[in-house]
């Protein structure tokens, strides 16, 4: 899993694309402000001592590459824009066991209980459906995972 592959899928809306595709340019830029920070912390705390997590909607790839470095063995950053996920894959070139993929997280690509643990930072506000992807997420975690 240490190889870094950013499919092609068309499984997106167009207007969120256009949207992200100007963001990624500055994204990273609001990693370094504190409240922001302080989030991503308690993200990353919450996931501490899970094998497999999923970062949903993992944008330039600041969350995942926290994981990575918590210790986790596998982690997947899934993100719609590809742009957001060019900045990840530069980012995370370097780190083992993190994967890469163009998803929607209304649909995510992964079979049920795939994962110990999931986690989704400033997405929930942007979905179309955030219910459907609440049950998504839930469905790819695992019983008794973390969500």
């Amino acid at each position: 899993m240490s190889t870094i592959s950013i499919p092609d899928a068309e499984i997106y809306s167009r207007d969120s694309e256009q949207v992200w595709r100007s963001y990624s340019i500055v994204y990273d830029l609001m990693g370094g402000v504190p409240f922001v920070k302080d989030l991503r912390k308690r993200h990353v705390a919450s996931m501490t001592g899970l094998e497999y997590v999923l970062d949903g909607g993992c944008g330039s790839g600041l969350i995942t590459q926290n994981l990575a470095e918590s210790g986790a063995k596998a982690v997947v950053g899934i993100d719609v824009n590809y742009e957001m996920l060019k900045v990840a894959a530069d980012r995370l070139k370097h780190f083992e066991g993190v994967a890469l993929y163009r998803a929607d997280v209304h649909q995510l690509p992964f079979l049920d209980s795939t994962f110990d643990g999931a986690v989704s930072n400033m997405v929930i506000y942007f979905v179309d459906d955030p219910n459907k992807v609440l049950l998504e997420m839930a469905r790819i975690t695992r019983p008794g995972g973390l969500l």
